[in-house]
């Protein structure tokens, strides 16, 4: 049983190990192609330094940590256990009558451990920062930022729903729909 903790623990750190050299591949590749956009597009129409696209860019990074982290677990872990094929570890582990659960199974905590981290920590700092993003850039680029404060709901035809309610068929009415502005949200906005 001590063994098949130790395998674990390997394969885990195996894993995160994979796991963090291929993150940190691709986000440095899209990191460079991004400065490089901020600096064409932004800076076309701006004199802005190489200092302030890299700023640009390390707003962005969250959301795109978030979207490229589900691709780099799975070339992370296809790594690891095919450098532990290579090397004999998985049939080692398969001849000493470990089952294969228990060596999947660290890949399977840190899957779980790095979605709950995605939806709990990088979704919220990704959604906040990309609007620090867009409001810095607007600024910028000069634009009048758009006012985002509170919420918006749109209702459909009120109308065509009353009559629906009551039974007869309305009349298709433009004029029937409410857009409704809340300056802000109490609670947890239900």
């Amino acid at each position: 049983m001590v063994i098949a903790g130790r395998i674990q623990r390997y394969i885990f750190i195996q894993c995160l190990i994979s796991l963090m050299m291929t993150l940190g591949i691709i986000l440095l590749a899209i990191l460079l192609v991004d400065v490089v956009e901020q600096v064409r597009t932004v800076g076309s129409r701006t004199q802005i330094g190489i200092e302030t696209a890299f700023r640009l860019t390390l707003m962005k990074t969250p959301g795109l940590l978030l979207e490229t982290l589900p691709f780099a677990m799975l070339v992370g872990s296809i790594l690891t256990y095919s450098q532990l094929s290579r090397r004999s570890e998985i049939p080692a582990v398969r001849a000493a009558g470990v089952s294969a659960w228990r060596f999947l199974g660290p890949v399977m905590v840190l899957a779980v451990v790095v979605g709950a981290a995605m939806v709990m920590i990088i979704d919220p700092l990704a959604t906040r920062l990309n609007q620090d993003f867009q409001n810095e850039r607007d600024r910028l680029l000069g634009n009048t930022p758009v006012q985002t404060n509170g919420v918006w709901l749109s209702q459909g035809d009120l109308q065509a729903t009353a009559a629906e309610e009551a039974g007869s068929v309305a009349d298709e009415n433009p004029n029937g729909q409410a857009i409704i502005h809340g300056r802000e949200v109490i609670g947890r906005g239900q």
